[in-house]
């Protein structure tokens, strides 16, 4: 049990990463790609995600944000409907062609019509938010559904790795009565 205990130690290092059975571990901190045309509002949203533990992208027409999207895994989509180059739909629809394996939040920001909103692809996006809006409620929307997916991949990983990784059963150091507490490695 001592040397299961020691296998199991975390050394915690500068900036928030620690080590973990020999690897270096950080945190993962959720990237959050803005699409905003207007620069009031995109300065707005800066302004207000900025002091959320996110990490923030921004693109000012579809273009941009598909290139963007293509090339980083985003958690939440914070997207305009009305754009330059490339409307919302029209990037969903790009994006979803480029990258049909992502599953980020989109959350979608109009002051357009119902008729626009029904030009969107059924279960394309998560939410469908009014401008003028309010930004207390958008900045917690944006923060829990950032949590939540970052949640989700860990517990995905977590489950992948422990498919493919032996346990505490067979791995030498514990009997086959023992259990790993989630929380804190020992049982």
């Amino acid at each position: 049990m001592i040397a299961l205990a020691r296998s199991l130690m975390v050394e915690v290092g500068t900036k928030g990463a620690y080590n973990f059975r020999g690897r270096t571990v950080r945190p993962k901190i959720p990237k959050v790609l803005i699409v905003e045309d207007d620069p009031g509002i995109r300065t707005l949203l800066i302004a207000a995600l900025k002091r959320e533990p996110l990490e923030l992208e921004v693109a000012c027409d579809g273009v941009d944000a598909l290139k963007m999207a293509r090339a980083t895994r985003h958690a939440v989509i914070l997207l305009d409907l009305m754009l330059p180059r490339m409307t919302g739909p029209e990037f969903l629809v790009a994006f979803r062609k480029a990258r049909p394996e992502a599953d980020p939040v989109i959350l979608v920001m109009t002051a357009g019509d119902e008729s626009q909103i029904g030009k969107l692809a059924p279960h394309a996006v998560h939410a469908v938010i009014r401008k003028p809006f309010d930004i207390k409620f958008l900045v917690e929307m944006v923060r829990d559904c950032a949590q939540l997916k970052v949640s989700q991949e860990s517990r995905e990983l977590e489950a992948s790795l422990s498919a493919t990784t032996p346990g505490p059963a067979n791995d030498g150091l514990a009997d086959d009565k023992s259990t790993i507490d989630p929380v804190f490695g020992l049982n």
